[in-house]
């Protein structure tokens, strides 16, 4: 997929759900939007971190070198309850964008994973691959389980071909219409 400037597809995201009117198709909202810097990674690899290969810069984290190279992303999360499951058994979620720019052929991978060893809820893991256009900016996109626990850590474990960057990672909360939880009324 060719990827567009975040605030762009947030906003048609945004313009999608206004123009929706009256139907009976759920509305799907979007709020608390993150984005993170591919440099904000670090290298992953079971053996001896190979850093010479991996170039960090504002831009985002560059594979420099001739084979792949490995990076844990670790995202932080707040409670601000954007994908908190109820007690009524409302289910919200979130988006997860992986951008890569490519400027050679190559396929890149990710792997999401949702929860720790001490979550409270069961941990969720996707694998995504995406081949790489040269000189363009593509994304693969994740989704959180409906109702995963929104205190588990979200953290990517991402495969960057040669001649590839890992630009940012951005996180979108979000639930639909009928998740929001009306304030109780004062009297």
């Amino acid at each position: 997929m060719k990827a567009h400037p975040f605030f762009l597809s947030a906003l048609i995201g945004i313009s999608a759900i206004a123009v929706s009117g009256e139907s009976n198709a759920e509305k799907l909202l979007f709020h608390d939007y993150k984005s993170f810097g591919g440099a904000t990674c670090t290298p992953y690899t079971t053996t001896a971190p190979d850093y010479s290969k991996l170039k960090f810069k504002a831009t985002g984290v560059t594979n420099e070198g001739n084979s792949f190279a490995y990076v844990i992303c670790a995202l932080p999360m707040d409670a601000d309850w954007g994908w908190l499951q109820d007690d009524v058994n409302h289910l919200g979620y979130a988006d997860f964008y992986v951008y890569f720019r490519a400027n050679t052929e190559g396929t890149d991978q990710c792997t999401l994973t949702i929860g720790t060893n001490a979550s409270f809820s069961p941990i969720q893991t996707e694998t995504k691959t995406l081949a790489g256009t040269i000189g363009e900016t593509t994304f693969m996109n994740f989704r959180s389980a409906p109702g995963a626990d929104y205190l588990s850590p979200p953290t990517f474990v991402c495969k960057i071909a040669p001649k590839h960057t890992l630009a940012m990672i951005s996180m979108m909360e979000g639930f639909s219409e009928s998740d929001i939880i009306e304030a109780p009324q004062v009297p």
